[in-house]
């Protein structure tokens, strides 16, 4: 890692998103100067998200592309810087070149230099020829613009526009400590403006996001940062008092902590592959005060953890595309590919079909991805349904949402929410 630079910094963490395939959340601990965390995240988070755009830009300054890596994302992150954050041109260009000493590439500092100030003198033309191309327009890969509005033909132009759009913080009220009001209250003593999600009942979206461990009550577990579409699991999933629930692909503990909240006798099993991922959900319920058996196991190899006995409810929030979180994770842009859908599609229908014996007869199983993607939701659940003959579904009763062949369907921005679906499915007996 190179030395402490902010831009400098950013285009090392670019570097790997882009060409390496890694997350922007896993590359989080690698940010040497915590005091510019934020900075250092926001030129990130919006070098991915506007990335077509900048690209287009800079083909159009530069007859030939560096082919040092960090030389050509160093001018990325200096354009974002120049349009996007308000940072005073000279500002903004002398940092760009500053950022290349750190680099070790003093030798592109006169390229860096002379791109950003032609830029400047032309941004106005440069953005709006730029803007000629779809993908520079709406900033989104050509086959996932093709794919939205292909899925959601009047709807694409809001999807594509609500992607770009910075989320808002989202909180989950832990009603066995305090109730939606009462926490409201708190925040107002801290000068914290917050208002209640409409759509959830334990939700609350703040005015303006905060430093989370900064919050009142964060030690007490008091809340659970969590997007209001998420929210909405618990409460299409009842449960009661001591019943048997499976929490499938369950890091990293949101959407367990709130069935727990709502229902603290639950006997809940929460599963997930990941073994850091599974670190959080202990983490998540220690601090929220909860209880869960938790094993860290592949879901698909059911003889590695299931010890008998079937379970009165069944959670699957399956693996997916993450087109719903776009907003919030820009780098799925980058890292999700065209071939990923089908996959993914096969492996939700698997997960659906090997956990469904486990289910007791009246038990309920609830669906969820945070994809916008029908070949991720009702297809699956519509191939599903035609095989198997003691499934059927319960009709989501919501105003949010999109009603589906089965199931509902949020699409990012709505309600202020992420994109998610939900399908519900009760087992009856075999005839």
């Amino acid at each position: 890692m190179v030395k402490s630079n902010a831009r400098a910094q950013a285009v090392v963490i670019l570097q790997r998103t882009l060409y390496h395939q890694q997350s922007l959340v896993e590359l989080r601990s690698i940010i040497k100067a915590q005091s510019e965390a934020a900075f250092i995240q926001s030129l990130c988070y919006g070098v991915l998200r506007y990335y077509w755009q900048l690209a287009e830009i800079t083909q159009r300054l530069i007859k030939k592309i560096p082919k040092e890596k960090e030389v050509y994302l160093l001018i990325l992150v200096g354009l974002f810087d120049l349009i996007y954050m308000q940072t005073p041109s000279y500002a903004a260009v002398s940092e760009a070149v500053i950022a290349t000493k750190y680099l070790k590439k003093v030798y592109a500092k006169n390229l860096v230099n002379a791109v950003l100030r032609n830029f400047d003198r032309n941004r106005e033309t440069l953005i709006a020829k730029a803007n000629e191309t779809e993908e520079s327009l709406v900033n989104h890969p050509q086959w996932l613009i093709d794919l939205i509005k292909q899925s959601w033909p009047h709807f694409w132009q809001a999807i594509l526009q609500a992607n770009n759009e910075q989320a808002p913080m989202s909180l989950r009220i832990n009603q066995q400590k305090i109730t939606r009001d009462d926490y409201l209250q708190l925040l107002e003593k801290e000068n914290i403006l917050g208002t209640k999600d409409l759509c959830s009942l334990q939700g609350i979206i703040l005015i303006k996001a905060q430093e989370v461990q900064a919050l009142p009550g964060f030690d007490k577990g008091y809340f659970f940062v969590q997007d209001g579409a998420a929210q909405l699991a618990a409460n299409l999933l009842p449960a009661k008092k001591e019943m048997k629930v499976l929490d499938a692909c369950a890091a990293p503990g949101g959407k367990t902590s709130h069935l727990l909240e709502c229902e603290p006798t639950l006997q809940l099993t929460a599963i997930d592959c990941n073994k850091e991922r599974v670190e959080r959900i202990y983490e998540n319920l220690k601090r929220l005060q909860l209880t869960a058996k938790i094993i860290t196991a592949d879901i698909l190899n059911i003889e590695s953890w299931w010890g008998g006995g079937q379970y009165d409810r069944i959670l699957i929030d399956a693996p997916c595309s993450s087109t719903g979180v776009i907003r919030r994770h820009p780098d799925i842009k980058h890292l999700r590919k065209p071939g990923d859908i089908k996959e993914l599609a096969k492996t939700q229908l698997l997960i659906l079909k090997k956990l469904w014996p486990l289910l007791k007869v009246e038990g309920l199983l609830l669906y969820a991805t945070c994809s916008i993607l029908p070949e991720e939701n009702y297809k699956v659940i519509e191939e599903f349904l035609a095989k198997e003959q003691s499934a059927k579904e319960i009709l989501i009763q919501a105003t949010w949402g999109h009603a589906c062949s089965v199931g509902r369907q949020i699409l990012p921005g709505e309600s202020n929410m992420d994109g998610f679906y939900y399908c519900l499915l009760q087992k009856i007996a075999s005839k």
